[in-house]
């Protein structure tokens, strides 16, 4: 049948044939076959067991083709695979190549750009108060009277904010004169606490 080949496959649809046969001829068709698969050549003048053979020869030699097929692709496949790939330079002493005895730096790259830009022209002459980085102009000066507050409120807070030591934490002058001027009470209005004991 083939050689090297150790199995073969007999299919369970081919109990039907043994079971039809007397168990004596039953006995013989399985020497018969395990004889032809190991390149016995066996022949027999009974009719009976060249019929109940014959399909199981054929199936056999359908495998064979099949599994020879399969070992000539695994074969290729083998040829291909885990063989080294031919090497162009010559090796140094060490063993390494000449390329590689310099190690390669890995090169990160991270480029951000951001094209929002905000230009805030401040005329000097427009400045009411400056200390530090921080500055408030005359017209956002102008808006916090218009909200209610008194000139002496907005200068007393900007006083207390030019000596508070940790000024230097805030971005804009304007936005923490309105948060520490919401804690006192706007011209002609009384303060919270004292609005209960009003006559």
């Amino acid at each position: 049948m083939a050689e090297n080949k150790k199995s073969f496959v007999l299919y369970c649809d081919q109990q039907n044939i043994f079971k039809m046969l007397p168990d004596d001829l039953a006995g013989k068709l399985i020497k018969h076959i395990f004889a032809y698969v190991n390149d016995e050549n066996p022949e027999t003048n009974d009719l009976v067991m060249q019929l109940a053979f014959e399909p199981i020869k054929m199936q056999l030699k359908r495998d064979l083709r099949h599994w020879d097929e399969i070992r000539e692709k695994r074969s290729e496949n083998g040829k291909l695979g885990g063989r080294p790939k031919k090497q162009t330079e010559a090796k140094k002493a060490n063993g390494f190549l000449e390329k590689q005895t310099k190690a390669k730096k890995a090169v990160n790259v991270n480029v951000n750009v951001n094209d929002n830009v905000n230009v805030n022209v401040i005329n000097k002459d427009n400045i009411y108060r400056s200390f530090g980085h921080l500055q408030i102009t005359t017209a956002e000066v102008d808006k916090i009277i218009a909200d209610g507050w008194e000139r002496e409120q907005v200068d007393e807070i900007l006083d207390e904010i030019e000596n508070y030591r940790n000024n230097k934490n805030y971005v804009s002058l304007n936005l923490t004169a309105r948060k520490w001027l919401a804690d006192k009470p706007k011209k002609g209005l009384l303060p919270k606490h004292l609005k209960n004991f009003v006559c």
